[in-house]
């Protein structure tokens, strides 16, 4: 039976491939939301570790609110505690560092715009190994000076020596260009822009004037970080803290993470659409081949076939559909990844160059949807298969048994009702997001099922009502058409059921759009 069902495969190659073709659409999306998602996270781990590279501790106030490393709600630190940490054993070098936010204006006139990410200003200090920024043109800003990150430097036009004036929470101030600077070994800032000042001129323009936003430490080679953080800890007083260079840039990962994690579920949110649609074009493939293989199975029945091992043939073939649509679907859906980071640099996402990011889990995943859709598409199928009788060899009128259809017409009549339910409450009694969206969800999941189970009721109707017309204007052939139609709303459902799928994709995708153009 193993073999029978592969050469039933390769004797119907277009069919294979087509039939996978549903599947490796499913698998891709979600590979490519996998590896996406990982790939932002990956890359702003990568941007936390190179801020922090070279700091052994950094002192900081304490958060009002919270311990997100992006609030902007830290008290300023006295100038005189970096003296008086520098004096402390094990310690190398001690910088202070202004935070703000600063937007430059273009030479067109048109201010410097990301599609989110933040616009900063940075105090540039002294020290190489405390700053994850280096020279790559032009020199240092002094009084009266800034420089720029060399990707705005490039997309906007700006020349070395032009008067550049910024936007700031003080009011507008123009500057001349000193230089540019990239940003850590792989130059990603993932979308920010970053204008540099010289320390004492940053706490100028920052109202920062005998204060730092923190203070960064190096250590000497070999000394006790622990250590070294008691004896700072000892000097700080009430409401300052000192942590790690690998505490700071963990704690900043994390927080970008939970956005990681959002955009991820976003993605999966349209990749579990596409592995609906896969699970239910594969179900109705499946249900419309083995229409055409009654004499076929009914003649491996005849020959000493079990109902067992017929069922067993149709699974084992939508296995080896799964499997092989996992596979290319993982190729496949590093391809889509290609194409969402692109879209995403090109939104101003700044992600690096790099190789994607492909954990271990994304393989699984691409394995465990991509054969266990199929499998799942495939089950009643197999189980309608293994009704097929003997005799069924030596009739031409034979159909295979689709279950009761008044139990299919309740559980479809069953299945749009809760589900309209669900989307009723989803629009107009619940409140929270995620509530919301599993109403509409599940609601709409359900809702599509039950009008899939009920189209049988109204395809003969309709084929009846749209065939009029046709058996009109084009005679013989037009009754015939219309006949066979209306015979078996079934198979007409089942056959329409594609191009229902496709509509509803489209709509859906053009409601979306729309609305979000329109908020």
């Amino acid at each position: 039976m193993v073999r029978l069902s592969l050469r039933n495969l390769l004797a119907h190659k277009i069919r294979f491939v087509m039939t996978s073709f549903a599947v490796v659409l499913g698998v891709s999306f979600v590979v490519g939301s996998l590896v996406v998602t990982d790939t932002v996270r990956g890359s702003f781990d990568t941007l936390f570790a190179e801020i922090t590279d070279g700091v052994d501790l950094e002192i900081r106030s304490e958060s009002a609110f919270s311990d997100d490393p992006g609030e902007g709600d830290r008290e300023p630190i006295d100038t005189s505690l970096v003296d008086a940490i520098a004096d402390l054993d094990g310690v190398t070098a001690v910088e202070g560092r202004i935070e703000g936010i600063a937007q430059p204006i273009a030479p067109d006139g048109e201010p410097v715009i990301t599609s989110g990410a933040p616009l900063l200003g940075f105090s540039w200090g002294d020290n190489e190994n405390l700053t994850p920024v280096t020279l790559s043109s032009g020199a240092k800003p002094g009084t009266g000076e800034i420089a720029l990150d060399q990707a705005t430097f490039d997309e906007h036009d700006f020349a070395l020596g032009d008067d550049v004036e910024l936007l700031l929470p003080r009011g507008t101030e123009t500057f001349t260009l000193s230089g540019t600077a990239t940003f850590g070994e792989t130059n990603s800032l993932a979308g920010a822009r970053l204008t540099l000042f010289e320390p004492t001129e940053a706490q100028r323009v920052f109202d920062r004037e005998g204060t730092w936003d923190l203070i960064d430490v190096e250590l000497e080679p070999g000394a006790d970080q622990a250590a070294v953080r008691d004896d700072v800890d000892a000097l700080l007083p009430v409401g300052i803290e000192v942590l790690t260079g690998q505490e700071i840039a963990q704690e900043g990962a994390d927080a970008i993470g939970e956005f990681a994690s959002v955009f991820g579920n976003v993605l999966l949110g349209f990749a579990a659409v596409a592995l609906f649609v896969s699970a239910f074009y594969i179900y109705n493939t499946f249900s419309i081949i083995l229409g055409q293989r009654i004499k076929e199975l009914a003649l491996l029945r005849a020959i000493g076939a079990s109902a067992a091992q017929i069922r067993r043939t149709v699974i084992l073939e939508s296995l080896f559909i799964g499997a092989t649509s996992s596979v290319v679907g993982l190729g496949m859906g590093m391809l889509t990844a290609l194409g969402l980071r692109g879209m995403l640099n090109a939104g101003g996402f700044g992600l690096p160059a790099d190789a994607l990011v492909v954990e271990p889990s994304t393989i699984v995943a691409a394995l465990v949807v991509g054969v266990g859709v199929t499998l799942a598409a495939s089950v009643l199928p197999a189980r309608r298969a293994a009704t097929v009788s003997p005799i069924a060899a030596l009739r031409d009128d034979v159909a295979v048994a689709s279950g009761s259809r008044r139990l299919r017409l309740w559980v479809g009549a069953a299945m749009t009702s809760i589900g309209a339910v669900l989307l009723a409450f989803g629009l107009f009694v619940a409140n929270e997001t995620p509530v919301v969206l599993l109403g509409f969800g599940l609601g709409a999941v359900l809702v599509f099922l039950g009008v899939a189970s009920l189209s049988p009721l109204f395809a003969g109707p309709v084929a009846h009502a749209l065939g009029a017309p046709i058996a009109k204007v084009f005679g013989q052939p037009g009754k015939l058409a219309r006949e066979n139609a209306t015979r078996n709303s079934y198979r007409t459902a089942s056959t329409a059921s594609a191009l229902v799928i496709g509509l509803a994709l489209v709509t859906m995708a053009t409601v979306v759009g729309t609305s979000v153009k329109h908020t």
